[in-house]
């Protein structure tokens, strides 16, 4: 079993790999490609943010910001639901963890942040 720091470490540099490979599409492509190369990575590290939260080798704070980078990547890209989604998948984290909270899995601090997520996530929808 891979230990968290390892995980951590591994997607820091997948991150670091895909913002490289997305500047050096940058001096080839259009300025308006850009912002996908963005898109993309954000969306592949949110999956594995996801992924790895599962088996307990993410944290939902890690769940959060990668869902939060990847809706100002998509936003940034012209991706009208952007926000919108990223506030469903707040929503979804939220009722993951109010019931692991009520199932006595996890403190209730974990909620507490769950709500903040929530209500960032709507005062960005709605801007």
């Amino acid at each position: 079993m891979l230990s968290k720091p390892l995980v951590l470490w591994s997607l820091v540099f997948i991150v670091i790999g895909a913002v490289m490979t997305s500047l050096s599409r940058a001096e080839t492509d259009t300025p308006d490609k850009e912002p996908l190369g963005l898109v993309d990575a954000a969306r592949v590290t949110l999956q594995g943010a996801q992924e790895h939260y599962k088996t307990g080798h993410a944290t939902a704070e890690d769940v959060y910001r990668w869902s939060k980078r990847t809706a100002d990547a998509e936003h940034a890209a012209g991706i009208d639901s952007a926000y919108t989604d990223h506030l469903k998948r707040m929503r979804a984290l939220e009722s993951y963890l109010t019931m692991a909270s009520d199932q006595g899995a996890i403190s209730g601090f974990e909620v507490s942040a769950a709500n903040y997520y929530v209500a960032e996530a709507i005062s960005q929808s709605v801007q």
